[in-house]
């Protein structure tokens, strides 16, 4: 029963600060007992939930989250899976890597985010950051052409992706810009909302997704690439 004709909550009418309390209706006492018999949790704790909209098949999970549970599906980022069979590819082959990254926080933590991937690999990778003033924002063809010229595989992250890749340099786009439809000769272009599986993500997003989804992709030789501490999507 609600309303004023309802029974103050223990027997509160009027707080130290004169107001009236009000506790949980009967339909939200019925379905908190229900989650006290099912979970074995405390009735007071099931209340909580109760008013907090949290179901019973959901209560664990929402009193002790896993990070794997709340992250997106990796494979749901357009491109994502030919993006990560394509890296695996590259640090099977031994191939010369560089990254490309812009100059703000994301662009700094996309770029940690993969070195630190290839370095637990025994890998390495030339990281590259445009001069704001100088080069202004994203990829541009002097700087391709340069790491072209060295490197077989050119990760950008956290910029757009309209450079080409020049001689010979292939190249994969992962971050947050989006591009207009033109020089789509990229090897795959995972970038947030194209969709965007989980609310609003930021321009490291792709790139974590980017490596939880690597194992995933493993193909014949390239199995053994995968770092223990990244097998299965955790």
């Amino acid at each position: 029963m609600t309303g004023p004709a309802a029974r103050a909550f223990l027997g509160v009418e009027a707080s130290a600060t004169g107001r009236r309390w009000v506790g949980p209706s009967p339909e939200e006492d019925r379905l908190a007992e229900a989650m006290a018999q099912t979970t074995r949790l405390p009735l007071a704790l099931c209340r909580t939930l109760v008013r907090r909209g949290v179901p019973a098949s959901d209560a664990e999970s929402f009193l002790a989250p896993a990070l794997r549970d709340l992250l997106p599906d990796p494979l749901t980022l357009k491109d994502m899976a030919p993006a990560a069979a394509r890296l695996l590819q590259a640090v099977a082959r031994r191939e010369r890597i560089a990254i490309f990254a812009d100059y703000d926080v994301d662009g700094g933590s996309s770029a940690a985010l993969l070195i630190v991937w290839l370095r637990a690999l025994g890998r390495s990778a030339t990281l590259y950051i445009p001069d704001r003033i100088d080069e202004g924002y994203g990829p541009n063809v002097p700087a391709m052409q340069a790491l072209a010229e060295a490197h077989d595989l050119i990760l950008c992250v956290d910029c757009g992706t309209l450079a080409r890749a020049h001689r010979g340099g292939e190249g994969r786009g992962c971050g947050g810009a989006r591009s207009p439809p033109r020089r789509r000769d990229a090897a795959a272009r995972a970038r947030r909302g194209e969709p965007q599986p989980a609310g609003r993500g930021r321009g490291a997003g792709p790139s974590l997704c980017g490596l939880r989804c690597v194992p995933a992709s493993r193909r014949g030789p390239t199995a053994a690439c995968a770092p223990r501490a990244c097998r299965g999507r955790t």
